[in-house]
């Protein structure tokens, strides 16, 4: 990062602005200040040193995404370049681990959540209904959707559906005795051959590498990281819980291939 006080320099850097006068200068710098203030209310931004004070993924959250619509459409390079410039700052600096961890958190606070106030209006409770079967569907997969008279008198959690279905499957597994069913193949299997089959392919035909010591670290950091990975627990944000989402975001969209 730059200097104290440079966040509006590095701002108008990033998105290549030129200003065609002063009034437009001194608008663009007041948009920043006043987001700055909803933002980070705990700071003094008539100081805008205050910027210092902000840790590294919170100033590139608000370089590339609070400020990203505002400047993109005044920046004098095209649209395309300032996308890829900010993709590279957010996987840089860890912005996308950010997001996925947010949504992790959300995910298991929505889990336990009661979706039903025995001392609530029937309207409100008719409203948490349908935000329940909205969420539904992220949580089960087979779980038919209830009625609002079905669900007034069953559970009012969507981790009592999830574990419902689970226990389900459990037991059809239990009782399911034929001798000749053939042993499962799993998506880790037939991903295994695929990715040897795609490989081999790639090297011997088109100019391509794969980045071994990536997946090596995104491995490590993944199977070392001291929590129990669950998606019922929130998770606090550090440097490290922050490193094991970015280093699982990798190994889920398989960004492991360069070209030589």
């Amino acid at each position: 990062m730059q200097n104290s006080g440079s966040v509006y320099k590095e701002i108008f850097s990033f998105y290549n602005i030129k200003f065609n006068s002063n009034q437009e200068k001194q608008t663009a710098r007041k948009f920043i200040k006043e987001r700055l203030k909803k933002e980070f209310p705990q700071f003094d931004w008539s100081d805008s040193s205050n910027w210092d004070k902000l840790s590294v993924v919170d100033r590139n959250h608000f370089k590339t995404v609070t400020v990203r619509e505002y400047f993109t459409v005044k920046s004098s390079s095209d649209e395309k370049t300032i996308k890829q410039k900010i993709d590279t700052e957010m996987k840089d600096k860890l912005i996308d681990a950010r997001t996925r961890l947010k949504e992790h958190n959300e995910y298991a606070t929505n889990l336990f959540r009661r979706f039903h106030d025995e001392d609530a209006s029937d309207e409100e409770n008719r409203r948490l209904y349908e935000e329940f079967i909205t969420l539904l569907p992220n949580y089960t997969v087979t779980t038919r959707t209830p009625t609002y008279e079905e669900f007034l008198k069953g559970p009012h959690r969507l981790y009592d559906y999830q574990m419902s279905e689970i226990n389900d499957c459990m037991m059809e597994d239990y009782y399911d005795d034929d001798p000749y069913k053939p042993t499962p193949v799993t998506e880790a299997d037939i991903d295994h051959i695929a990715l040897r089959s795609i490989i081999k392919y790639l090297e011997s035909s088109l100019s391509i590498s794969i980045d071994y010591e990536g997946i090596r670290d995104c491995l490590t950091t993944s199977n070392s990281f001291n929590m129990v990975y669950d998606r019922t627990d929130t998770v606090v944000e550090c440097d490290e819980t922050l490193k094991f989402f970015a280093a699982r975001k990798r190994l889920e969209e398989l960004d492991f291939v360069r070209k030589v």
